[in-house]
Parts: C-alpha cells; structure tokens; sequence
C-alpha cells in the first residue's frame, strides 16, 4: 500500500505560488502521491504532469469548491 499526502497541509500561499516545491518536499518525505485542489492543478497543468514524474508521484485524489466548479471554462 502506498500513501497519498493532502498538499493543503503546506498553506494556500505556498500551494500558488510554489507547487513545484511542494511536490518535491513531498516526494522527499517519502510519499507516493498527492491530493490536491483541481484548481492548482490547471494552474499549473504545463508543468505537473513532468514534475510528478520526475519526482515519482501519482494523484491519488482531487478536490474542488463549488465556487470553482461555477466559474469552470
């Protein structure tokens, strides 16, 4: 079994303005995945899916406001 770190845990702050870093930190700590808000994610869409690879790790799980799923494109 592998497990998965909620990145909130790290602070909204941190989460925009440096997710790479997160991941790393993450990665370094010894977990398998990730759970993270879907808005992160497409906000840094060009460059997650290669970082998470690089660093070894999944998403295991996604979450979202309904504030965000009303001002979805």
């Amino acid at each position: 079994m592998n497990i998965g770190c909620q990145t909130i845990t790290w602070g909204k702050d941190r989460l925009e303005g440096d997710y790479l870093g997160v991941l790393a930190e993450v990665a370094a700590i010894g977990y398998a995945g990730v759970e993270t808000n879907i808005r992160i994610l497409k906000n840094n869409s060009y460059q997650v899916k290669e970082y998470l690879k690089h660093c070894n790790l999944v998403i295991v799980a996604g979450h979202t406001s309904v504030v965000d799923l009303q001002q979805a494109d």
